[in-house]
């Protein structure tokens, strides 16, 4: 049996993606769906395939001229986009003799394309036999028994979905008209109009996915990504037996996943589509987490990457977070969970700098005067303190003081690798040890700050005598890798906790009044208490000081808080 893969499409709704990339060849887990497409129809037993072309037509003759097929594959080329029976009518010469298969080249799909032949082989009186399924975004197709009675215009929740996938007698060619626009449903309709039976096949368990739009590109890369996962460690899977479930989201647009198959799981990381070549946070993330992994650091492992969906898939470390484990079981018992994240904190802080490029970071390589003044200063006055209390206060004024806070944060600082947002909710717990997760932000910096993160964290309000006892343990680890002179690392760790206080006064203001995530807003009366305390270490800053002591929860953000 001979196929026709149309391939000709404009891709309109992938746009801008399809403006420099035809849609055959978009990539999905690393290889291009009409390349997926073309190999079923090998194993199929497919003796020739044809390929139509239209919009970028010269990239996919290229690309199948690189590859080498066990059958024939020969691209035509419509100087005018003709629709799908147009396409089918103008290839007439090659399948006039017998039935044929004809597959759009956007679809992935697990259909053994083999027993479609035979189906429709057994099925003697079908002029055609279309694969349908139940997919309601597109039901538009009315069945009686095995034959297909009606295309509707709206979908109806009685009906099923045509995938784009059939096999068809070369009596169609006499419903078509040569070198004209026309659609293959059209022609159905005239057949069944002519007495001509249309039949469907309704496979059981159909993995099917249409790229044709950005949700449906992105579903068919988490997928099949996962499934080339699992197929690493189970050998041959099966995607009917694949479970995807949404994880909750912190504080990021990131989506979490957890995806099950045989009782194996493991966790996916979207960032979303990469919008380029330049190096983004699913890339840091990527580069960076298996930087960790390999120094030793306490950290999932990394299965697979598919930069171009923005995917990361790793393990799964289990849904119990250290925040959740205080809650649970209080302070005093979780304390040994601290106690471990804190020394593993200290030996991945020296251990991880070493052999970590700077190039993996995708924001800032370091932690420096200008990211503290840009990420934590100023989003500190313009998220919190005039966006969320609607204070008027403005940041130049308090600029100076700023610049020296800065300063003497990162100056003569002992440089290490740091996480960047190392609390309580990105420290999962799993078998009694803690692991690290959320590090796509790592960089170089001073050690005290992923310390300050940790325990002035208001997610689980650790008592000062608690972070004091904890700081102690952390010199006491650090100290078998380094020389650590106890004053001057508390005087910056005080500096480095300053401005992690603003930072996350910042953040839950924007998170809340901006991302549509108000969870975070129950942690500002807490954190604002904080930094009012913590201001007091610095008379070197007046202006701030005072600012910082005046500002007030209105008495609805406390009732709300």
């Amino acid at each position: 049996m001979k196929a026709l893969i149309l391939a000709a499409g404009f891709g309109e709704r992938l746009r801008p993606l399809t403006e420099k990339t035809p849609k055959p060849l978009i990539p999905i887990a690393g290889t291009p769906a009409l390349l997926r497409m073309i190999r079923s129809l090998e194993a199929a037993g497919c003796t020739e395939i044809a390929v139509n072309t239209h919009h970028l037509g010269g990239r996919i003759r290229d690309f199948v001229a690189s590859k080498n097929f066990s059958i024939p594959v020969t691209c035509y080329h419509e100087p005018e986009i003709l629709g799908t029976g147009g396409a089918i009518k103008n290839l007439e010469h090659i399948f006039c003799d017998a039935p044929f298969l004809v597959v759009n080249g956007d679809i992935l799909t697990d259909l053994d394309l083999g027993e479609l032949r035979r189906v429709h082989e057994r099925a003697a009186v079908n002029a055609a036999t279309l694969v349908v399924h139940d997919y309601p975004k597109f039901n538009n197709v009315l069945i009686a028994g095995d034959r297909i009675v009606s295309f509707l215009s709206e979908t109806g929740p009685d009906y099923w979905a045509f995938t784009g996938i059939q096999v068809v007698d070369p009596a169609i060619f006499d419903f078509l008209k040569k070198g004209e626009f026309q659609s293959s449903i059209a022609a159905y309709s005239e057949m069944m109009a002519a007495g001509l039976r249309i039949g469907v096949w309704m496979p059981e368990n159909l993995w099917w996915h249409d790229m044709g739009s950005f949700e449906g590109l992105a579903r068919a890369a988490l997928e099949t990504g996962a499934l080339q996962v699992f197929a690493k460690s189970q050998g041959v899977v099966y995607a009917k037996d694949l479970d995807v479930k949404e994880l909750a989201g912190g504080g990021s647009a990131r989506q979490w996943r957890r995806l099950t198959l045989n009782d194996e799981s493991i966790v996916s990381v979207d960032h979303g589509l990469a919008e380029g070549p330049d190096w983004n946070e699913a890339d840091a993330y990527n580069a960076i987490g298996r930087h960790l992994h390999e120094s030793g650091a306490p950290v999932p492992k990394i299965l697979a990457y598919d930069r171009f969906a923005g995917l990361v898939f790793a393990e799964d470390l289990g849904d119990m977070s250290l925040e959740e484990a205080v809650g649970l079981q209080g302070i005093e018992k979780a304390l040994p969970l601290y106690e471990q994240a804190v020394k593993n904190l200290a030996r991945m802080s020296v251990r991880a700098y070493e052999g970590f490029d700077p190039a993996w970071t995708c924001q800032t390589e370091y932690y420096d005067e200008s990211l503290i003044l840009e990420k934590e200063s100023r989003y500190f006055f313009e998220a919190f303190v005039n966006g969320y209390l609607k204070r008027q206060a403005k940041y130049k004024d308090y600029l100076p003081e700023l610049q020296l806070l800065a300063k003497e944060t990162v100056e003569g600082a002992h440089p290490g690798f740091l996480h960047r947002d190392f609390q309580s909710r990105n420290i999962m717990i799993r078998d009694g040890q803690c692991c690290f997760i959320d590090f796509q932000g790592g960089r170089i910096g001073p050690a005290q700050y992923d310390l300050a993160s940790l325990l002035i964290d208001p997610y689980a309000a650790l008592p000062q005598s608690v972070q004091d006892r904890l700081i102690d343990l952390y010199l006491k680890e650090l100290s078998q890798y380094r020389n650590a002179d106890r004053e001057s690392f508390l005087k910056r760790y005080q500096y480095c906790a300053l401005h992690r206080n603003m930072q996350m006064l910042g953040a839950f203001a924007h998170l809340s009044q901006n991302m549509n995530k108000p969870g975070f807003e129950e942690y500002i009366p807490l954190a604002l208490q904080n930094l009012k305390k913590r201001i007091n270490l610095f008379p070197q800053a007046p202006a701030l000081q005072q600012l910082i002591k005046s500002l007030e929860l209105p008495k609805t953000k406390k009732a709300n808080c």
